[in-house]
C-alpha cells in the first residue's frame, strides 16, 4: 500500500496541467502518463472468465490514452451486482490475457 507522501508526489507534483501527461513511477511500475481509468461496473460478466466484449471494452480505454485501467470485482454474492465478476471465482488466465492485450 502506498503511503500518503507517495500518493501526493504522484498526483500533486508541481507542473500544472502538463504534469498529467508526464510519465510517473509508482514503486517499480512506470506509467507513460498519469491517467488512470477508475473501475466501473459494465455488467458484461458471464461465467468466471472475461469475454471478448470485456476485452474490447478495456482495449478501447487503453487506446484512448489511459496509462492504467482498473476493474471492479464483487468480493462475494452479497457484494456483487448482476453482471459483475466475483474476485474469488474469476479465472486468472483471463486476467493474464487482458494484461497481454492491453500491453500490445
Amino acid at each position: 500500500m502506498l503511503k500518503r507522501k507517495e500518493w501526493y508526489e504522484f498526483f500533486m507534483d508541481k507542473g500544472g496541467f502538463e504534469m498529467q501527461f508526464s510519465s510517473a513511477k509508482i514503486r517499480n511500475l512506470e506509467l507513460k502518463n498519469r491517467w488512470i481509468m477508475l473501475a466501473m461496473h459494465t455488467g458484461f460478466a458471464e461465467g468466471d472468465a472475461l469475454t471478448e466484449r470485456e476485452y474490447a471494452f478495456y482495449e478501447e480505454r487503453a487506446k484512448g490514452g489511459a496509462a492504467a485501467v482498473t476493474m471492479v470485482l464483487g468480493v462475494n454474492d452479497a457484494g456483487a451486482l448482476k453482471g459483475m465478476y466475483h474476485a474469488d471465482a474469476l479465472d486468472g488466465n483471463s486476467l493474464q490475457t487482458l494484461a497481454e492485450r492491453l500491453h500490445q
